[in-house]
């Protein structure tokens, strides 16, 4: 009984030292690391989620591959990359302080009271002359 529990942990060190070595090649992707491995993603999801260690790596891999990225974007906006530029402004929190980010959407509906809402209706049925609004 004691050789096959060692041998099922040693089974599992070494599929975890696989994980690790594919989620450092990956940049913590665990849907790449789980079609590289041949295992499902929530297979892989039960390594992260029960070995501290893995999931340090991972962590520390996507942490990585961001801080590449954002070094990327900054010598692109650098470059007066106008698609890079784009991307901060609409994306970034500090950007987005300073009145920058996302369009403004304005109202372009028309807002009528009650009593032009009657005239417009009556207009429209041939009841009564063009209705005169404030807008």
């Amino acid at each position: 009984m004691i050789d096959k529990i060692d041998t099922q942990d040693l089974i599992y060190q070494k599929r975890k030292a696989e994980l690790i070595d594919l989620a450092e090649q990956y940049h913590g992707n665990l849907k790449i690391v789980a079609d590289k491995a041949n295992m499902t993603v929530k297979q892989v999801n039960g390594f992260y989620k029960d070995y501290e260690d893995f999931r340090k790596v991972v962590d520390e891999a996507k942490d990585a591959f961001y801080e590449i990225a954002e070094n990327k974007l900054g010598e692109l906006i650098e470059k007066g990359s106008f698609p890079a530029l784009n991307l901060f402004f609409s994306k970034s929190p500090q950007a987005k302080s300073r009145g920058w980010g996302e369009k403004v959407e304005q109202d372009q509906n028309i807002h009528l009271n009650d009593q032009e809402k009657a005239a417009m209706a009556k207009q429209m049925l041939g009841i009564e002359d063009k209705p005169s609004f404030n807008v």
